[in-house]
């Protein structure tokens, strides 16, 4: 999805623009990741991390390597003012797992339960034959069901939990593994 840009309309008639990752974006999609840390959101790092520039820009220079070498898919949605307000990417396993990728996705508080999530599963499905995978994978924390229902609706099915997973607002939650052979994409 190099040089990926596209406007989408959303349901509630909003406009974002999906659009690959560039080397100038560090500053914008730190900005982002800040505001998903404080929110306390279904992300994996916890309200106590403290992300550098400097970190973010050796992230998206490793994203960006990844995507150019065919490895991976990454798409950040971009509001009407330059902001970036969703992310999703497929990124190839490694070794023995080459025909597999983990898929991961993120929205910002204000932006979910208008179609977003919906919009980026379809933009990336409609990519994903140039990975050349068998099989998508992912995680999803059991209390996250607008999560879940997404994921569902594109035909991903459970595969196995791990019990208290994560420590999320002070409680223990099992994180539900789940599977999508690429063959069974439909859009």
């Amino acid at each position: 999805m190099k040089d990926y840009r596209k406007e989408i309309s959303l349901r509630d008639g909003r406009k974002v623009v999906f659009r690959s990752p560039g080397p100038s974006d560090a500053k914008r999609i730190l900005d982002w990741f800040t505001e998903l840390v404080a929110e306390d959101t279904f992300i994996a790092a916890p309200p106590s991390a403290r992300v550098t520039l400097e970190d973010e820009e050796k992230f998206l220079q490793n994203m960006l390597v990844r995507i150019e070498s065919g490895d991976a898919l990454h798409l950040y949605a971009q509001d009407s003012r330059g902001r970036f307000v969703a992310h999703m990417g497929i990124d190839r396993q490694r070794g023995r797992h080459t025909h597999c990728a983990e898929l991961a996705t993120a929205v910002s508080k204000g932006w979910r339960d208008c179609g977003l999530g919906t919009a980026l599963m379809r933009a990336h499905f409609s990519e994903i034959h140039r990975l050349d995978l068998r099989m998508l994978f992912l995680g999803v924390l059991a209390n996250n069901p607008r999560a879940i229902h997404l994921y569902a609706k594109f035909g991903f099915r459970e595969c196995g939990r791990r019990p208290e997973y994560a420590l999320y607002k002070g409680k223990f939650v099992d994180l539900i593994d789940m599977f999508l052979p690429v063959s069974d994409i439909k859009l």
